[in-house]
């Protein structure tokens, strides 16, 4: 979008002004921009050395211009490999702390390859000899919220995903203390074919237009990842396995609140029932059948919560009870009036048509064996039926 004469001159105001000038945040990664080029790494132009606004001596505004977008966070930035122009995120961090091994250890040759393992993956890690920190390669991720989830199915891949990787963390001797929504993240590369911006996540990587994308479902490969692990504990006896140090997300859970020694892996299973529940179960109707599990949960004792595999099972026993139907059905907002209702499901009905025809197509025998099963239990129903 152009700007006319009197628009050039308050944006020139503007930018005398200082309104668009690296904060002290940026300041500090653009002068660390020399030493992440020697490993590999590019910035984006606003924190190179020596930039200057796209927008000057133009009619542009500064608002539609990359550049002018800031970066998000103090301890962590985005950035480019230059080798493949893989996006990547850049943290930050002390050696000394439990984040740095506990990212070392879940990805070693022994762990990162486990399918079960849905902890960030570790890219490259090296040392800045000048503040001796260490600064730890990621993928780019998004919140695993955005966009929205569209059905069931794609909201019970996001609870086996998250219960599976907890239960791997677990057994492999890890408590993540802080599994809270802002630390599950989620690969979404497949959704977004062409990309999107690393801070404006619902724009292109321009920084301004509307970035595409397909669902879930479509995608089909999208993998949800735990991040952050500044608070997690390495156990590797049952010493470790009793903590009495008050930290975590602001809503701790009632052990930690009350003061008590406690065991750090029920914590974690707290944290996540949470998610399910503010995230899942509050909002949607149709994923009612997951209650008993969320519930269970978050129980304020924690020796009533279920461990990791234990919910696993639960988990899995509540799904495989669902009809496939039901599964593939869009979720369901509570607040939702009976029209927009009707109307919404129209389309989740259209959607079953075509994985029916799609079915019939692929492997018709199937599925007419199918359609006979699905006949026969309703008939077999009706005769159980008691009279009236």
């Amino acid at each position: 979008m152009r700007a006319d004469a009197e628009e050039i001159e308050i944006i020139r105001e503007r930018t005398r002004q200082g309104l668009y000038e690296l904060d002290l945040g940026e300041i500090q990664w653009r002068d660390k921009a020399e030493l992440l080029l020697q490993h590999g790494y590019r910035l984006r132009p606003r924190l190179m050395p020596g930039w200057t606004p796209s927008w000057e001596g133009t009619d542009l505004f500064p608002e539609y211009c990359e550049d002018s977008v800031r970066t998000s966070t103090v301890t962590a930035v985005d950035a480019t490999r230059i080798s493949d122009g893989t996006r990547v995120m850049i943290k930050r961090t002390s050696p000394l702390t439990s984040e740095t091994a506990a990212l070392r250890f879940l990805n070693s040759t022994s762990l990162k390859d486990d399918p079960s393992n849905h902890c960030v993956p570790l890219l490259d890690a090296f040392p800045d000899n000048e503040t001796n920190m260490t600064f730890v390669v990621t993928p780019l991720l998004r919140e695993f919220y955005e966009p929205p989830f569209c059905t069931v199915k794609e909201a019970v891949e996001f609870l086996k995903q998250t219960l599976k990787g907890i239960n791997f963390m677990h057994n492999s001797g890890v408590a993540h203390l802080d599994c809270t929504a802002n630390n599950i993240m989620m690969d979404g590369s497949t959704m977004f074919p062409k990309g999107f911006h690393p801070v404006r996540k619902r724009v292109n990587i321009d920084g301004f237009s509307r970035a595409k994308y397909i669902s879930r479902t479509k995608a089909k490969s999208v993998k949800y990842y735990y991040i952050d692990f500044g608070m997690s504990k390495l156990i590797r006896s049952e010493i470790d396995r009793r903590m009495d140090i008050k930290q975590g997300a602001a809503k701790l859970p009632p052990e930690i609140e009350r003061g008590e020694v406690y065991d750090p892996l029920p914590v974690d299973l707290y944290y996540l029932g949470h998610v399910y529940r503010e995230n899942l179960l509050e909002p949607y109707a149709n994923m009612e059948f997951l209650r008993p599990l969320i519930e269970a949960l978050i129980q304020q004792d924690p020796k009533a919560r279920p461990s990791a595999p234990q919910a696993l099972s639960q988990f899995e026993k509540l799904v495989s009870a669902r009809r496939g139907y039901s599964l593939r059905w869009r979720l369901r907002k509570r607040n939702e009036g009976l029209w927009s209702r009707n109307i919404r499901d129209i389309g989740s009905i259209g959607q079953e048509a075509l994985f029916i025809v799609s079915a019939i197509a692929t492997s018709p025998i199937r599925a007419v064996q199918s359609v006979i099963g699905a006949f026969r239990r309703r008939r077999k129903q009706s005769i159980e039926l008691p009279d009236e």
